[in-house]
């Protein structure tokens, strides 16, 4: 009789930086962590930067603590660069995607098939972990605390990140990637 084994793929923890002005409604940047190896941290500055990463990365899960915030930039992503919506989450063509979003728009989870070999499920970090970032470092007794930045400050297109804005990133999804 053949067994076989199934490999698990990666998990990581992603976080978006957003503008906040309703004109120019956008990524300025984002992290990914590895869950059990916080020191593959990656970032980048644009949600088109994102998607070319998670080619990278290959089939995995990833995390955001409070998807429903983030899902609007995925999901606006793809919908404006010819991505699809499938009800068939086994059967999905590249550039398809499928939702599981509750009537009273709970999000928890969407599943991308990014390329033949490639699909990422997105899930809520907040549903396993009920409490907000900063909290986490507390509660969980971890060496990292959530630092903070000003979220209000124009960052226009092409903007480069400042050492603080890297760190304050990374120490978002190092968090929650450490409790997980």
């Amino acid at each position: 009789m053949k067994t076989t084994t199934k490999t698990s793929s990666k998990s990581y923890v992603a976080d978006f930086e957003t503008t906040t002005r309703l004109d120019d409604c956008r990524v300025w940047c984002f992290s990914i962590t590895e869950i059990g190896n916080i020191d593959n941290t990656i970032v980048g500055l644009t949600i088109e930067d994102f998607f070319d990463e998670l080619l990278k990365l290959g089939s995995c899960t990833i995390y955001f603590h409070n998807l429903r915030f983030d899902s609007q930039f995925i999901l606006s992503y793809m919908l404006t660069t010819g991505y699809e919506y499938t009800d068939d989450g086994k059967r999905m063509k590249d550039k398809s995607f499928t939702t599981l979003i509750s009537g009273l728009g709970v999000f928890y989870a969407i599943e991308v098939k990014l390329a033949k070999g490639v699909r990422i499920k997105f899930l809520d970090s907040y549903k396993k972990i009920n409490t907000p970032v900063e909290k986490i470092p507390k509660d969980f007794d971890l060496p990292i605390n959530k630092l903070e930045i000003d979220y209000n400050m124009d960052r226009p297109r092409g903007y480069q990140l400042t050492e603080l804005e890297k760190e304050y990133v990374q120490h978002d999804t190092k968090i929650v990637a450490m409790a997980l």
